[in-house]
């Protein structure tokens, strides 16, 4: 699946390059890993059973790199721009001797804004914020199936989404060292026809000080 960011990339860059004018703010840049979850309503994907209970289960999991960079707007609001890839596939349950098995692909790029909760003097540093995302994924569905000794792979749906979407982002940030913060963030999303997602991640981030 092939992805053209450019368009993208631009409208989403415009309010980090307009706020870089003032040049005593700060910028950060962030490195990390994620996993991403997405709720696929429409997959017909076997319920998993718990004693005795029947639990549905449309939520397919995969996970990648993400980088972000940020753009301070004072000591306690700042705005970032993020990307994360996510790739993965699993073997979801198994119904007699046929096996069902997915895999998951795509990327996505929020734009947020966030305020610290917490006094950005402490180490420990609590933020929340809130913004929108454009999300693109792939999502196929295979059930092998045993026959005797013969095994089939056999495509049971193949899913493609590309949709913006509203978020959530709560996150702890901890200085290690001067400018240095190791961050732990927790992304939920929605879209207009209600698809759920969510990434959670852990990074490090590095804020560069320019002298005023």
């Amino acid at each position: 699946m092939s992805f053209d960011m450019k368009p993208f990339l631009f409208i989403l860059l415009l309010p980090l390059c307009l706020l870089a004018q003032d040049r005593n703010e700060m910028l950060s840049l962030r490195i990390g890993y994620g996993f991403t979850s997405i709720v696929f309503k429409e997959a017909a994907d076997p319920s998993f059973l718990y004693f005795g209970l029947t639990f549905p289960s449309n939520n397919f999991r995969a996970h990648g790199p993400e980088f972000g960079v940020s753009k301070a707007v004072n000591n306690r609001v700042f705005i970032e721009l993020s990307f994360s890839s996510f790739s993965g596939d699993d073997q979801r349950t198994k119904v007699d001797e046929n096996e069902h098995r997915y895999t998951l692909k795509g990327f996505q790029v929020p734009l947020t804004v966030n305020y610290l909760i917490r006094n950005p003097t402490k180490r420990l540093r609590l933020n929340i914020g809130g913004g929108f995302q454009y999300l693109k994924a792939q999502m196929e569905q295979y059930e092998l199936v045993y026959e005797g000794t013969d095994q089939m792979l056999i495509q049971k749906g193949n899913f493609k989404i590309s949709e913006f979407q509203f978020s959530a982002r709560p996150g702890i940030q901890y200085q290690i060292i001067p400018n240095l913060f190791a961050a732990l963030i927790f992304k939920v999303s929605i879209s207009t026809n209600g698809r759920y997602s969510d990434h959670p991640s852990l990074s490090l981030r590095y804020s560069f000080q320019r002298n005023k």
